[in-house]
């Protein structure tokens, strides 16, 4: 990672109530002034030091510098993904049409031996 980032970039849901809208623009203002001159991929860097500080990807709400990123690198779905923090869109629906393929074959051969569906499956058709 090319920068130290500040562990204060981190909103905690402490820190979200009304009386702290005016300490968040500040922190997003500073955010915005301290990495102008940043790479894209600095910028993910951040959001991945993020995530890895967390345990898990770092809602919008969360993170100091949302709004200059999102200016930068496009809306926080596609930041996560560039990121590496969540799988692309298409490999979702590809993966769940492999689930719901797969999941239909078992229905097939339940029906086909005469028993009842497995729990949780009656009734859904795809």
């Amino acid at each position: 990672m090319g920068k130290n980032w500040a562990p204060n970039m981190i909103l905690l849901p402490s820190e979200q109530g009304d009386d702290a809208k005016a300490e968040r623009l500040v922190r997003e203002k500073e955010f915005a002034r301290r990495h102008q001159g940043d790479t894209d991929q600095m910028l993910l860097d951040y959001v991945a030091a993020l995530a890895a500080r967390l345990g898990r990807a770092p809602t919008k709400e969360e993170t100091i510098g949302y709004v200059y990123l999102k200016q930068r690198l496009g809306n926080w779905p596609e930041i996560l993904i560039r990121a590496g923090l969540k799988p692309e869109i298409q490999n979702r629906r590809q993966n769940n049409r492999r689930r719901d393929q797969k999941n239909q074959k078992m229905r097939d051969a339940y029906r086909r031996r005469g028993k009842r569906e497995p729990a949780g499956s009656q009734g859904k058709e795809t």
